[in-house]
């Protein structure tokens, strides 16, 4: 602004120096830029006083910690609201930090518990392992060990005790045949259950055999069916075995050659020699299979080369 009444100060010297033929034209330009340079002069001093007056409202609210409604509220009331926005947004992000870090504190106690859980699993297994072997051990009078059954029925219940599925199957075998402890068929059949529902093959087929027999339990050729059939469907050939036979003579199922054939056929290509002679039997009688001397004394010859008996007897039998 000063810089403006400057230039026309200067503007209004130089038209008067200039002397020109047109003085009234020039003087009425100079009367023009005059009323100019007071209306701007009224300005400045109208714009001086409002700052005076501000600066004095200003003044004023220091003095009486009250701020001027119409220039001091509506910036503190502002303030105010983005102070408590700020405060609210850092409450919030804390908020969520503490519950992040309970979150992670509780999965790593978890993680602890289940390392610890695993480690106590993995422990309690290396026992029972541990406790099994010994009881082989003795079982078999090895690695120096002299043959004890009483001491391998002991290292076998600590470890089926312990949940090892093999040592309650091999407990319950000590039991079924008297070795090492008085004979009882019901003790059998509790640890033969206890490693099948484990899903232990060969106490699947141990407990099917109780079944078929009645021992230690009510006899149950259906019950026996269920677990040689658990245990042949997990490549026990002496449950693929006893499952063809049950087909074979309609014991705990329907009667059912080809169903026998099937599944002594299994046992025999594992080369189960009970499997072998009973599939060369189906083949001489052509029981679910077509007849054939050949097929039958091939899988004769199978089973009494490995001691046999009865295969032996069917191949003098056919001559061969």
């Amino acid at each position: 602004m000063a810089k403006e009444i400057e230039d026309l100060k200067n503007d209004a010297e130089r038209i008067k120096a200039e002397g020109t033929k047109n003085l009234q034209v020039k003087s009425q330009q100079i009367a023009l830029l005059n009323e100019r340079i007071s209306e701007i002069e009224k300005e400045r001093k109208g714009k001086n006083d409002q700052i005076a007056k501000l600066e004095k409202e200003l003044t004023n609210a220091k003095n009486q910690k009250t701020p001027p409604k119409s220039i001091i509220q509506p910036a503190t009331k502002r303030i105010h609201i983005v102070y408590i926005l700020s405060i609210l947004a850092l409450a919030c992000v804390s908020l969520f930090l503490i519950v992040k870090e309970m979150r992670s504190n509780l999965n790593l106690k978890e993680l602890l518990q289940a390392d610890e859980l695993e480690l106590a699993s993995y422990r309690q297994t290396q026992q029972a392992v541990e406790s099994y072997q010994l009881g082989e051990d003795y079982y078999y009078g090895r690695n120096g060990k002299t043959q004890n059954y009483e001491e391998a029925v002991r290292c076998y219940r600590k470890a089926a005790e312990l949940g090892y599925a093999r040592a309650q199957n091999d407990l319950g075998v000590m039991y079924a045949n008297g070795r090492g402890v008085t004979k009882n068929d019901e003790e059998a059949v509790k640890w033969y259950r206890k490693a099948a529902e484990q899903g232990n093959a060969t106490a699947q087929y141990n407990l099917g055999v109780m079944y078929a027999n009645g021992r230690g339990v009510t006899k149950d050729d259906e019950e026996a069916v269920k677990w040689f059939r658990k245990a042949a469907e997990q490549g026990s050939a002496d449950a693929q075995c006893y499952l063809g036979y049950m087909y074979g003579n309609g014991r705990g199922v329907t009667k059912d050659y080809e169903e026998a054939v099937k599944w002594y056929r299994k046992a025999a290509e594992q080369g189960n020699e009970y499997g072998q002679y009973n599939l060369g039997y189906m083949y001489e009688k052509g029981l679910g299979v077509t007849k054939s001397d050949e097929e039958a004394v091939k899988w004769y010859r199978k089973a009494a080369e490995q001691g046999y008996e009865n295969a032996k007897k069917a191949l003098e039998r056919l001559g061969k």
